[in-house]
């Protein structure tokens, strides 16, 4: 079974340089195992509101499987885009909402990527008869909330920490005047 595939996007200012950043980070996450890009296409949203696919990087050969899903210009060759999975949904049609949502001035980056730290699970869900049935991301508001939620646990278990290498410090400073205690009475 392959392991799970995600459609990431990302959206920023051309005025920005982050095309530049966002090069050297997915170099970065190329290099590191746990997540494996397998395509990244750059869409710019001109001022005058016309969609534009962006060169990516200098001579790296991305475009080619996210071509299929996302219909904006060239880089698909005038070919019909595969489905995406949504009966009865045409293909790129998320993709075009994106786009229709993305503010004149500002690109957006669709990284295709494989959870290769995911590959094992998958693999033992299959053998055990099942299937990878979602891999969505939380986004908006229902990010934002469990985002805090997991923010809110982390300081928590930070003053717990805190609290907790106090209270040792406390018993080896008891222990400690306990054996001088002792050694002064002997």
């Amino acid at each position: 079974m392959t392991a799970p595939l995600q459609l990431i996007a990302l959206t920023f200012r051309l005025e920005a340089d982050a095309e530049s950043r966002l090069l050297a980070e997915v170099d970065r996450i190329r290099g590191r195992g746990v997540l494996r890009v397998l395509d990244m296409v750059l869409v710019a949203k001109g001022r005058d509101g016309t969609v534009e696919a962006l060169e990516v990087g200098d001579g790296e050969d991305f475009g080619s499987l996210l071509a299929g899903i996302a219909p904006f210009g060239a880089e698909n060759g005038g070919r019909q885009a595969a489905g995406d999975g949504v009966a009865g949904e045409p293909a790129g049609s998320g993709v075009d909402a994106l786009m229709n949502s993305v503010e004149p001035g500002n690109a957006v980056a669709f990284l295709l990527v494989e959870h290769l730290w995911a590959s094992p699970l998958a693999d033992a869900v299959s053998a055990a008869g099942g299937a990878l049935i979602s891999d969505d991301f939380l986004t908006g508001d229902i990010s934002r909330a469990i985002g805090a939620e997991v923010a809110a646990v982390e300081e928590a278990s930070a003053v717990i920490a805190e609290a907790q290498a106090a209270e040792a410090a406390a018993v080896l400073r008891a222990v400690a005047a306990g054996a001088a205690a002792a050694e002064a009475e002997a």
